[in-house]
């Protein structure tokens, strides 16, 4: 341990705000993911709304789905049936507006934004 030299400390101090912790970053990167899972959640909420009494799942038993299978085998079934399911949908399933998911989605950023420049500093 002879041969080891010590450093000085510097003379000048380092300002740590020069240095941000990446907050803003961090921020955007977690509004993106809000909103990436926000989009199948608010999608799902909205068509229950608009089909509150479950008539979609009539048109997928009348496609040939079986209740007692799980929701893939109800899935493929319904692609199966292609137009036949559609004709059904359009015919008896009320469906929402397509803005109304588009303007949920809009809002969560408008109120993130909000948020973010409310907040002290």
């Amino acid at each position: 341990m002879s041969g080891a030299t010590v450093l000085p400390p510097r003379s000048g101090t380092v300002d740590e705000r020069i240095l941000g912790a990446g907050t803003g970053l961090r921020f955007a990167l977690l509004l993106v993911l809000f909103l990436t899972s926000s989009a199948t959640v608010t999608s799902k909420i909205i068509e229950s709304l608009a089909d509150p009494r479950s008539i979609r799942v009539g048109c997928a038993l009348a496609a040939g789905g079986n209740p007692e299978s799980d929701y893939l085998g109800i899935a493929l079934v319904t692609m199966r049936a292609g137009d036949a399911y559609r004709a059904c949908l359009s015919r008896y399933v009320p469906s929402a507006s397509a803005w109304v998911p588009l303007a949920v989605l809009a809002a969560l950023p408008t109120g993130a934004s909000a948020l973010y420049w409310t907040l002290p500093r």
